[in-house]
């Protein structure tokens, strides 16, 4: 939750190694990391936001039970897709692929939670397909 962007770097980090190190000791704790993960997805930027998107996949890969939990992953997908609409309307199509495969990985473990969003996802991956054919 610090500022400092080398302090977000150096934490997602260790958190990822810890994931794929000590998973089942993180495991009681999950529901407090995706709290603070939604804390924190508005603050990251640049290189600490797309490591964050590299958390999330991470955390889907390895705890996919947990994400049929909707009470552990209303939070986070409405801050995922609150960042992925932001994305569309600003142009920012550089940065959308992170996005996607973020989205993708948690409609793959908890698509029935993911109901009210998948329309939207959808239509507005299509809108940004035509965008840059055009």
């Amino acid at each position: 939750m610090d500022k400092e962007v080398l302090v977000q770097e150096a934490a997602c980090t260790s958190f990822t190694m810890m994931v794929s190190t000590k998973k089942e000791r993180l495991e009681p704790y999950l529901f407090d990391i995706i709290k603070i993960i939604t804390r924190v997805f508005d603050t990251y930027t640049g290189s600490s936001l797309l490591t964050l998107y590299d958390i999330i996949s991470l955390l889907t890969d390895n705890y996919e039970d947990h994400f049929k939990n909707p009470n552990l992953i209303n939070d986070l997908v409405k801050c995922i897709m609150k960042k992925w609409y932001v994305m569309l309307k600003t142009d920012d199509y550089k940065n959308v692929s992170p996005v996607f495969d973020m989205i993708c990985s948690i409609i793959r473990v908890s698509s029935h939670l993911m109901i009210e969003f998948v329309n939207d996802f959808i239509n507005s991956s299509l809108r940004l397909i035509e965008v840059n054919l055009n």
